[in-house]
């Protein structure tokens, strides 16, 4: 559970008009000023992961490199790479063999349970 300080929640709930500059914030009037701080932290959350890589290399050695780190992976011959070209970018599809696959669930934000 986050919590604020006295400060952060009355200098709140002044922006938000629920107090006058200077007055003490009623304790009625605290879960807005801390509602308002949760969602205005909530929204400065630094974005996603940019999701698109910016240059693979297939090595003459079968590595992969993506963006200049090496992927624990080799490719075993030209069949598993399929490239398909878009103006400027391209879109690569590798098929990596692997001995066990687990996909895990997205976890839902709102029930708070996986």
């Amino acid at each position: 559970m986050r919590q604020f300080d006295e400060a952060e929640l009355t200098e709140k709930a002044a922006e938000l008009g629920l107090i006058a500059a200077g007055e003490a914030l009623p304790r009625h009037l605290r879960s807005q000023a801390a509602a308002a701080l949760v969602a205005a932290r909530q929204a400065q959350l630094p974005e996603a992961p940019e999701t698109e890589a910016g240059h693979l290399v297939i090595t003459g050695d079968q590595r992969v490199l993506l963006d200049g780190h090496a992927l624990p992976v080799q490719v075993v011959d030209n069949d598993p790479i399929h490239v398909v070209l878009q103006g400027d970018t391209a879109t690569i599809r590798l098929t990596i063999a692997a001995r066990t696959i687990t996909v895990h669930p997205k976890e839902s934000k709102s029930s708070g349970q996986p």
